[in-house]
């Protein structure tokens, strides 16, 4: 394998879900207590993205760290099409953390790409750091 794509969509329901129980504790569990707990990194990078501007990815990973400016927040989009594009590179930082990926990773045999569909405007979006 040379290439690992992570996808991601606009108007997706698990993220609605995840922004409208963002202020709640929900029940062990439950799928609502599991979205919760597996998306608050989701949430965090929301928040610094909102504050800083910006997002840093990848913060273990030295040689592929990266930080995200996610124009969408200007463009007035869905707060949950912004958690969305962000849960893609979420995933990417998830997939870096496992050991054998990373080595994989780190010696430029393993190239990760984040792609994100704009579902009512029918574009794909390529997540992509700058050389």
């Amino acid at each position: 394998m040379q290439n690992l794509i992570v996808c991601g969509h606009g108007d997706c329901k698990a993220m609605s879900i995840l922004d409208s129980i963002k202020n709640e504790t929900p029940t062990p569990g439950t799928s609502a207590y599991w979205l919760k707990t597996n998306g608050q990194s989701v949430l965090d990078k929301m928040d610094e993205l909102k504050s800083k501007g910006s997002v840093e990815f990848l913060r273990g990973c030295n040689s592929h760290r990266f930080e995200a400016k996610l124009s969408a927040l200007a463009n007035n989009w869905p707060e949950t099409d912004v958690l969305s594009q962000i849960n893609v590179l979420q995933q990417l930082e998830n997939v870096a953390s496992h050991v054998n990926l990373r080595i994989l990773i780190e010696k430029g045999e393993l190239n990760m790409h984040g792609f994100w569909f704009h579902t009512h405007e029918g574009e794909m979006y390529y997540f992509h750091k700058p050389a």
